[in-house]
């Protein structure tokens, strides 16, 4: 006597038939899991891709308006990361009666610019000429996206100033370059 075994829709079905159902569900799981693992592979591989660091001498370079000037070596490549420097400049803090706080005021923006590329003016701040600006510290979001990739021989300065855009003013501060050299 054959055993009957009930499937899910409730029809009756003998045993032989029902390991044959539950073979090709175990292959379908099998290659759910076959085409899920392979996904995740790619999604993996490809972030990696974006984000990996390449090998080579980390530094962290300080700057002012006076020494802002570079020259990526011969048969090297900076990778800069980030730029970056102090959050505001010249505020006051007042105690405010209202809220009972202290709070700054007449604070002014640090931004660092590209001031030249290769000997090619990007910047001119006396002029209102505005270049790729690096950093911005009340607003990071209008600063171009790292890395930055400068191959041997490249030549830049870097401007630091503070204010609004039409109003700006050299910045008497330090700011810092952060980058990977590699070589070629």
């Amino acid at each position: 006597m054959e055993a009957v075994i009930h499937h899910k829709n409730g029809a009756k079905l003998p045993s032989q038939m029902s390991s044959v159902i539950l073979k090709m569900n175990i292959m379908n799981l099998k290659m759910t899991v076959f085409i899920v693992t392979l996904f995740l592979s790619i999604f993996s591989v490809s972030g990696n891709a974006q984000t990996t660091i390449p090998k080579g001498k980390a530094q962290l370079i300080e700057f002012t308006n006076e020494t802002g000037k570079f020259t990526v070596p011969e048969g090297k490549t900076w990778h800069m990361y980030s730029v970056f420097s102090d959050y505001v400049a010249d505020g006051t803090v007042k105690y405010d009666e209202y809220t009972k706080e202290n709070q700054l005021v007449g604070e002014k923006d640090i931004r660092i610019f590209l001031k030249d590329l290769n000997g090619i003016e990007k910047t001119n701040y006396v002029k209102n000429i505005y270049g790729t600006q690096l950093f911005r510290s009340l607003n990071s979001s209008t600063v171009i996206p790292y890395p930055i990739i400068f191959p041997e021989r490249t030549s830049f300065n870097l401007i630091i100033l503070k204010g609004n855009m039409g109003n700006l003013q050299l910045y008497g501060g330090k700011a810092y370059i952060s980058l990977m050299e590699t070589d070629n």
